[in-house]
């Protein structure tokens, strides 16, 4: 499966702990200040499109490849050096999910120095 722009750009914002053709999965640090890092990136707000691409990028994820997998369970993730079940698919979205969710919850509640 080949990941996408903005859902790779997120992730790969979030390779802190090392490389991931060295690491593969472990090379990714899935906090929700890298997730606001990325979202704030070019304008000090969140771009809410670009939100709902990454939202919408998951849930096809989730439904291809999760642990129901519709296309199937499980697939090979290149980018991120990992070959993974719909178990491990299905984990990682959550993961995502829960810490953009709280990424977007500290923007809102922290004003920038933009004024946004």
């Amino acid at each position: 499966m080949k990941l996408e722009y903005p859902l790779w750009g997120m992730i790969q914002n979030c390779a802190t702990l090392c490389e991931p053709d060295c690491c593969g999965i472990d090379a990714y640090d899935f906090s929700p200040f890298h997730i606001a890092s990325f979202l704030l990136r070019y304008t000090g707000c969140i771009d809410q499109v670009e939100l709902e691409d990454i939202r919408n990028q998951l849930a096809v994820m989730e439904v291809n490849y999760g642990t129901a997998g519709a296309i199937q369970e499980g697939c090979t993730l290149i980018e991120m050096n990992w070959i993974c079940s719909g178990h491990d698919i299905s984990n990682l979205i959550r993961n995502i999910e829960s810490a953009l969710n709280r990424a977007c919850e500290l923007i809102a509640k922290e004003p920038t120095q933009f004024g946004h």
